[in-house]
């Protein structure tokens, strides 16, 4: 866990969770999520114990030996596009970024970003996401 902005919290990052979850519920067998902060070379700290706080919060999907990645910048407000789909980017920016090399199905192609997936909202339900809407 990171701390995160209001903006992206209630924004893009969340409803790429929502989406994540969808995706989840309407593939045989699931989906497989990995994420993480990117810091920059001036990290905020915030609390007593001056947590650091990323500069931007990344999150790979894959299924079917294919990933989507985003990079959502941790700001206070957005002020050009803030859908999640406007931070896809390819595998191989997040690894840059993040300074990591991740592992992932040698099928998925890192250099060239994946395009959004459709949404099957067959067993998500407008009950499902009015249940996640009030846990907080």
């Amino acid at each position: 866990m990171t701390p995160q902005t209001v903006a992206s919290n209630r924004g893009p990052y969340k409803t790429l969770e929502v989406t994540s979850r969808e995706w989840a519920a309407a593939v045989p067998g699931g989906i497989w999520t990995i994420a993480g902060p990117i810091f920059d070379a001036r990290t905020k700290t915030i609390g007593r114990n001056r947590v650091n706080v990323p500069a931007a919060n990344w999150k790979i999907v894959a299924r079917d030996g294919r990933a989507i990645a985003a990079i959502i910048p941790n700001v206070k407000r957005y002020s050009g596009p803030h859908r999640w789909q406007d931070f896809i980017v390819p595998v191989a920016e997040v690894e840059r970024q993040a300074g990591m090399r991740i592992n992932l199905p040698p099928t998925v192609a890192r250099d060239l970003p994946e395009p959004p997936w459709p949404v099957d909202h067959g067993p998500w339900t407008v009950a499902h996401q009015a249940a996640c809407g009030t846990l907080r």
